[in-house]
């Protein structure tokens, strides 16, 4: 296994790992942190930036809103989050009444799956993108406890999908041992409550971005001819050299 794929997913964990304690009592123990995260993983992680000297004092404007956001991060950390809720909609169509005792053993394997691969599973990457991405949004916000609680809420979201999913695991097998024909509202409920964490997390996205990976996203189904969810140098000429260098920066985030 390459050692540039092994880097990648130890930085995902580390940075899940380390998320909430990230939010120490001063900027300099967080650029430690992320040092410390760069140097483990390459220098693949950025530290983000907090201007808390020389505030101003606070304003009509902006008392009880958002933090104020210099900038948030590049869309290659946004794709992969995005594209787990095309995953949970497909789920949603297995757990449908009409697919029945299939839908079932399909969507158990679904769960399993992205838990399945240990430090490299999709759960972890999951939330060790999330803990990215919380930390490398830029703000210039006076309020450091409003900034905190935005990081921390965005985390939040993420921990709700993967506990949500983990929850589900268990009973969703054994209605497929037990051969049912239907999900129970038990398995449903988890799901609905997958899809509302990852929903929280998606609207605190500008619609921008999302808007940008959505266009990305058909551009490159368009591209791919031989629909084998890989872009060939061929197909790569299709796209924009802005929709080309996402792709790769994705591929290389990923390990693909």
């Amino acid at each position: 296994m390459p050692i540039q794929f092994l880097r990648r997913a130890t930085l995902f964990l580390l940075a899940y790992l380390n998320s909430y304690s990230a939010y120490g009592p001063t900027t300099t123990s967080r650029r430690v942190w992320l040092s410390q995260i760069a140097l483990t993983t390459g220098g693949l992680a950025y530290p983000a930036t907090l201007t808390l000297g020389n505030a101003e004092p606070a304003s009509a404007a902006w008392i009880g809103g958002p933090p104020m956001i210099v900038s948030w991060p590049d869309a290659k950390y946004l794709v992969p989050i995005y594209e787990l809720d095309g995953a949970l909609v497909a789920l949603a169509l297995q757990l449908d009444a009409s697919r029945g005792t299939e839908g079932l053993r399909v969507s158990s394997r679904l769960v399993e799956n992205f838990f399945k691969g240990g430090l490299l599973s999709k759960k972890n990457i999951f939330q060790g993108l999330c803990a990215i991405y919380a930390s490398e949004i830029t703000f210039d916000d006076p309020d450091r406890r409003r900034v905190q609680d935005f990081r921390k809420n965005i985390l939040d979201d993420c921990d709700q999908v993967v506990r949500s999913l983990s929850a589900m695991k268990k009973p969703l097998q054994n209605l497929v041992e037990g051969s049912a024909v239907e999900a129970t509202p038990e398995v449903m409920g988890y799901l609905a409550d997958a899809r509302s964490g990852l929903n929280s997390f998606l609207k605190k996205v500008p619609p921008k971005d999302l808007e940008r990976i959505v266009a990305w996203e058909k551009a490159v189904g368009a591209a791919d001819v031989d629909k084998n969810r890989r872009i060939d140098d061929n197909e790569m000429q299709s796209l924009t050299e802005e929709d080309a260098i996402l792709y790769k920066d994705v591929g290389e985030l990923l390990g693909y």
